[in-house]
């Protein structure tokens, strides 16, 4: 299994990459499953799954979130979180995930 993780698309203020082009790359180089991590919203992970539905590509919803501790990554992520708090985050987090 190729993995890529900690990826970043449009949604992100340091990327300009759209969706359907990280598919293609991850098609190019055999990779198997991908990590969306936009900083601060799942939305570039949602719109990527959707994407890659039937490509053989998985997509692995996350985020990335600034707290006051420091980054954190959320993985398999339900839903959005909100709080800049690094214990609720982490609680939603928990709560928060599929």
């Amino acid at each position: 299994m190729k993995l890529a993780f900690h990826i970043h698309t449009y949604h992100s203020f340091d990327c300009l990459t759209r969706p359907k082009r990280i598919i293609s790359a991850a098609k190019a180089n055999g990779i198997d499953t991908i990590i969306v991590t936009d900083h601060g919203t799942i939305k570039g992970a949602i719109e990527t799954r959707e994407i890659a539905k039937n490509t053989g590509v998985e997509v692995i919803i996350g985020a990335e979130y600034y707290s006051n501790e420091g980054d954190i990554i959320g993985l398999f992520l339900s839903d959005e979180i909100v709080s800049n708090d690094y214990a609720t985050i982490l609680r939603e987090i928990i709560n928060h995930h599929l």
